[in-house]
């Protein structure tokens, strides 16, 4: 009755979730009886797209860039899915402050995706942007939030990152919630050894055919 991801390392990193379908009946089997019954799959995954803008950065300076995302769950029910798909949920970004929120290499052990494999765009020499994409099977409502960690590695070696919590942006993404992917969009300014930025989901119906940004 339930869905279980292997840990890929000791410190808690999971594998992307598959394109999963499923769905779960209760069935009571009597003797002498034949019992008929249907299952009607439907998605147990969800995506979601993350749109990275590198803002003051030039494209070919930047070796890899890769996103850390940590609050996700590890294990997930069967007969919880996500309804048909219909129209996307949002939330409201997040108000930046500097409070001093758990970081996520404070927190190792705790589960996470590594998305390593972002493709950066590098027709566009100057603020050039990466793309890529996380299945879940949710979030954990039992951890203290979601965050996202986005790092750019320089030709020269040099690593730059930029994290944030995501918490707000994740609202209602567990079932009963629309299967409908979840987009967001971040825009990183590059700085002297430093990078700032934000992250906000896309509006529904807007742009759409671009990169939200």
């Amino acid at each position: 009755t339930t869905i279980s991801l292997p840990l890929l390392d000791p410190d808690g990193r999971l594998p992307q979730a598959p394109d999963v379908l499923t769905d779960a009946t209760p069935v009571t089997v009597t003797s002498g009886r034949t019992i008929q019954t249907a299952l009607t799959p439907a998605p147990r995954t969800r995506l979601v797209r993350l749109d990275v803008r590198l803002q003051g950065a030039d494209a070919s300076s930047i070796t890899a860039i890769t996103a850390r995302l940590e609050g996700v769950s590890r294990t997930a029910r069967l007969e919880q899915r996500y309804t048909a798909v219909t129209t996307q949920t949002t939330a409201e970004a997040p108000t930046q402050t500097n409070s001093p929120a758990p970081s996520l290499r404070a927190n190792a052990k705790a589960p996470y995706y590594l998305l390593t494999n972002l493709q950066l765009d590098a027709s566009t020499p100057t603020d050039p942007e990466a793309t890529g994409t996380f299945r879940l099977l949710g979030t954990n409502s039992s951890a203290t939030g979601q965050r996202i960690l986005i790092t750019a590695t320089l030709t020269n070696g040099a690593t730059l990152s930029y994290e944030q919590d995501v918490t707000p942006l994740f609202s209602g993404f567990n079932p009963p919630a629309t299967a409908t992917t979840l987009r967001l969009a971040a825009t990183l300014n590059f700085g002297i050894d430093q990078v700032s930025g934000t992250i906000i989901p896309w509006t529904p119906g807007w742009n759409e055919g671009g990169t939200g940004l």
